[in-house]
């Protein structure tokens, strides 16, 4: 997957081993309330996702996303990073490696997270 200048490897051809993350999704919403309405309608064990604030979503309107949708664990890749046009593939490169150290090109090891941006 590429955007803008973070490249990395979601799924691959198994003789490249384990991919880092799946992309089961991408949606685009009218509205604040549709966004509520699908987080809630995706039924999210709250102890099991993570939710985290795209660079165009306002703190507030986040906030009362998070809590339709119930979830505690906010992923805030944001926190200390310069503006630019697209944050979102550091956003998921984050995620995927985040806890890895300086080997964070291998996969997360451990229960899968969702992450919901």
């Amino acid at each position: 997957m590429g955007e803008a200048s973070h490249w990395f490897l979601l799924t691959a051809d198994e003789e490249f081993g384990a991919p880092m993350g799946v992309v089961r999704s991408v949606r685009s919403f009218t509205d604040d309330d549709a966004l509520r309405q699908h987080l809630v309608q995706l039924h999210l064990d709250p102890g099991g996702a993570t939710l985290a604030q795209g660079q165009n979503l306002s703190s507030d309107r986040f906030e009362r996303a998070r809590e339709a949708a119930g979830i505690g664990e906010v992923f805030a890749y944001r926190d200390d990073l310069p503006w630019y046009d697209s944050q979102a593939g550091h956003g998921i490169h984050r995620f995927l490696t985040r806890g890895l150290g300086a080997d964070a090109g291998a996969p997360r090891r451990g229960p899968e997270r969702p992450l919901h941006a």
